[in-house]
């Protein structure tokens, strides 16, 4: 029996620290809605300035998935249209726009048709328009192929776009060359991370390439971030609530999957992240 009671703790016991990973998926739901929705226009600027392990993560990602593209890239080369998915694209979709860089160094960036995911279609319309901050620094350590936050939003302007969560994806949305998901499944319980696993791999094209990073942390980094965030406003001076969170580690999520030939995968002390191909 689970003892946290069901909204977002502020300061939990270790006990209820493991516990979290079988909260109601609701309340998960709920809270990241409400989280992501509050988090706008400086979302990415706040993870390039104070909390740099999303950035680097993401980075390596896309960097995992650069991998196997390079590797084929004739194949690429010579499909009409690359189809390609961000489960949990919020806040300016910062793992598309690293992977968007990378197609772009390929000469790949027409073809591609993007898809954008999020349970928040507050945060999904702010991503599409482009009311959102890109620091320079971006540009600066992290991009090869964009020169300028104009260019980025240009790419995301023409993406297409569902409000759903990722356990259960619409089943009319088709099939991907490449699916990733930057830094969200933490915003699921065990059961749900489970679930979207599931999901991602039916909805990737045999051959096509899977790649997850997502955050790990320990008790003690957990109430360190929660600590950190308990008075965090947004660019218009809100308060932005706090998301219901667990996390399991990268073993376990490499068991979830069942198709999933892993080319590629690393641990740090904030997150993992893994790379493959769907047989």
């Amino acid at each position: 029996m689970v003892s946290i009671n069901w909204k977002v703790n502020p300061k939990p016991t270790k006990k209820q620290f493991e516990e979290m990973k079988f909260i109601p998926s609701t309340l998960f739901s709920k809270t990241a809605k409400e989280r992501f929705s509050k988090l706008d226009k400086d979302y990415i600027y706040k993870k390039a300035t104070e909390e740099l392990f999303p950035i680097i993560g993401n980075k390596e990602l896309c960097e995992f998935i650069e991998k196997e593209i390079s590797s084929n890239l004739d194949y690429y080369s010579k499909k009409p249209a690359i189809k390609v998915i961000d489960l949990g694209s919020a806040g300016g979709s910062l793992s598309t726009l690293f992977l968007l860089d990378i197609l772009g160094k390929h000469n790949l960036l027409e073809k591609t048709k993007l898809v954008l995911i999020d349970v928040s279609e507050k945060a999904l319309e702010s991503t599409i328009v482009g009311n959102f901050y890109l620091p320079d620094l971006l540009f600066e350590k992290y991009f090869s192929y964009f020169k300028s936050a104009v260019e980025v939003k240009a790419e995301l302007s023409k993406a297409k776009y569902f409000c759903s969560g990722i356990t259960n994806l619409p089943k009319n949305i088709g099939q991907f060359d490449i699916c990733i998901s930057g830094f969200t499944f933490h915003h699921l319980n065990l059961q749900d991370k489970q679930k979207a696993t599931s999901e991602i791999e039916r909805i990737t094209l045999e051959g096509g390439v899977i790649g997850l990073v997502d955050e790990c942390l320990t008790y003690e980094d957990y109430c360190d971030w929660l600590n950190a965030h308990k008075n965090e406003f947004n660019s218009s001076g809100e308060q932005v609530p706090l998301a219901q969170e667990c996390f399991i580690s990268l073993e376990e999520q490499k068991s979830f999957f069942k198709t999933l030939s892993i080319k590629h995968e690393s641990k740090t002390r904030y997150y993992y992240c893994l790379c493959g191909i769907k047989q």
